[in-house]
């Protein structure tokens, strides 16, 4: 396990020079708010549903029929549970409306895609891929409905049409060709996975360049940011481990499901959030600070749970 958590370590590490770098040409204005804007576009509206399509029909990867269902459920469990940690949570931080839907999103939502295949593959071997999938699809479909409708909270107001969109539609495609069999031409995906490769720079890059308008004074002054960060990397993971592990659930599903869970906030969240002051602000905070210290939590956890 050594071997993992090195691994694990050097992909925090890089993570956090991607924003690092966003942070720098943010500061010269290399990338002004608008450029990060169409950036963030780029990634909600093309590389997220590449990602999507290619975890689904690129891989080759398999899983039992029985394994399939067992860790559907387990997946959707999990995310049960987070929503009711978040509502919870910021319950007992008696947060204002209008933050207190941003803070139980970014509990809920994890950066399962980005750094969950490269995680769960360094700790697991390539074929945690399959499983990090269910966990992605069931993201997307939530976030882009449940999670709009909940960041809206105070302001904004949740529309149908944010269910027909590029992810929505990849989902709904990649899910159809899945099940019918339905092996998309190879270019085709070889197209997909080459945009996939670029969507976890561009990603954490523009988290970087939202903290680049965040004084740096204020970056850590809000109290909340700390309360989220300590319930999404070290209460949610461990809690979810124990209940897993008291079901006797598979040693890999019950691995897979806490490093999942154990992530720090997604980056998309940070994106849905762009341009809406405050909560762009706050978003950008509790994923910076969940993202650094994930560096020292995540091999921690890999080394005392799994």
């Amino acid at each position: 396990m050594a071997i993992g958590i090195g691994s694990v370590i050097g992909q925090m590490m890089v993570l956090v020079s991607l924003m690092a770098i966003g942070f720098i040409l943010g500061k010269i204005k290399f990338i002004d708010r608008n450029g990060n804007r169409t950036l963030s576009k780029l990634v909600l509206n093309v590389l997220v549903p590449a990602n999507i399509f290619s975890a689904m029909l690129g891989g080759g990867f398999s899983i039992s029929g029985g394994d399939a269902v067992v860790f559907l459920l387990i997946t959707l469990g999990c995310y049960a549970f987070y929503y009711i940690l978040g509502l919870v949570s910021t319950k007992l931080m008696a947060a204002p409306r209008d933050e207190a839907g941003l803070h139980q999103c970014m509990i809920m939502f994890s950066n399962c895609g980005f750094m969950g295949y490269p995680v769960a593959q360094a700790v697991f071997g390539e074929g945690a891929a399959i499983y990090v999938t269910y966990f992605v699809i069931v993201f997307n479909i939530l976030l882009f409905s449940l999670g709009v409708a909940i960041i809206g909270r105070g302001g904004g107001k949740f529309s149908i049409k944010t269910l027909i969109s590029p992810v929505m539609i990849t989902i709904a495609v990649s899910v159809m060709l899945f099940a019918a069999k339905i092996k998309p031409p190879e270019f085709v995906i070889n197209t997909a996975k080459t945009l996939t490769q670029a969507m976890t720079a561009i990603s954490m890059m523009t988290i970087g360049v939202s903290l680049s308008d965040v004084p740096l004074k204020n970056l850590f002054g809000e109290w909340r940011v700390f309360v989220t960060t300590f319930v999404k990397i070290a209460a949610a993971p461990v809690l979810v481990w124990l209940i897993l592990k008291a079901l006797a659930v598979d040693s890999v599903m019950l691995g897979v499901a806490t490093l999942i869970s154990a992530m720090p906030v997604a980056s998309s969240v940070n994106m849905l959030c762009i341009g809406k002051g405050e909560k762009e602000k706050t978003a950008a905070k509790t994923t910076f600070l969940t993202t650094v210290l994930t560096a020292v939590t995540i091999p921690l956890i890999v080394y005392f749970l799994l």
